[in-house]
């Protein structure tokens, strides 16, 4: 089977180590799409390596099985969402422009083929083990989020009163994003995340009479435009939110 013109198998690396990650990286890309778009018990091996243009064999030089592959899939996702955190804390200025910066990031990532992975695909073939991972995760991200907005409350950037609900709102508006956006529609990630900054600025942010305001000097810069491409609705019978993390 010969590998398509644009394959990883054709690139030319530096190294091994560099041609093993690209060529496992696109693996686990693909089979992110594959599940996005047939689900996870649709997928075959089969499937995956015929859309990559190798054999069946090949791919176990790089993945040990299927739930192997799910699990890889959805904790690049989550570390993604962990390192966007990550980056908010340090460069926000306060509570607010942490915010800002956190959830430009988290909307993009959730639209990549690795967060969309980690919303829309059903983890429950997992090990309970391997799934308790990916749990911990997700709390550990939620709990974070919502002493960044008491950050805010504190620093009177934020003028909301209770950070656990206002995490459970803002985790099930970006999470909803996965549901109805089409990649090949007008809208891009990036100008998807713009347009969700301003509707979470203006109804976040505390303005300087003590209303709520939009305020784009809140301690974030403003988001760059993107270039548009955009979705239709989705089914609300899938939406799956980080709503289910309540205590």
């Amino acid at each position: 089977m010969k590998p398509a013109a644009n394959s990883p198998w054709t690139d030319e690396v530096q190294n091994r180590e560099e041609q093993f990650e690209l060529k496992r990286r696109a693996v686990l890309k693909a089979a992110a799409r594959a599940f996005i778009q047939r689900g996870y018990y649709r997928t075959s091996l089969d499937d995956l390596a015929k859309s990559l243009h190798v054999t069946k064999p090949t791919l176990y030089y790089y993945i040990k099985n299927k739930e192997d592959i799910l699990y890889a899939c959805q904790a690049i996702g989550a570390e993604r969402m962990h390192k966007a955190m990550s980056d908010a804390q340090q460069a926000g200025r306060n509570g607010l422009g942490k915010l800002m910066i956190f959830l430009k990031a988290y909307a993009e990532h959730v639209l990549d083929d690795f967060g969309r992975c980690l919303i829309m695909v059903d983890n429950r073939a997992l090990k309970p083990e391997t799934r308790a991972l990916l749990q911990r995760d997700e709390r550990a991200l939620d709990t974070q989020l919502r002493e960044m907005i008491a950050e805010g409350i504190a620093d009177g950037s934020i003028g909301v009163d209770d950070p656990k609900m206002a995490s459970f709102f803002i985790f099930g508006a970006f999470n909803w994003l996965t549901h109805w956006y089409q990649p090949e529609g007008p809208l891009s990630p990036e100008e998807i995340a713009d347009k969700f900054l301003v509707y979470v600025r203006s109804g976040v942010a505390r303005g300087r009479d003590g209303g709520q305001a939009i305020s784009p000097s809140d301690g974030s810069d403003d988001a760059k435009p993107g270039k548009a491409r955009a979705a239709s609705a989705g089914d609300q019978r899938r939406a799956r939110t980080s709503a289910s993390t309540a205590r």
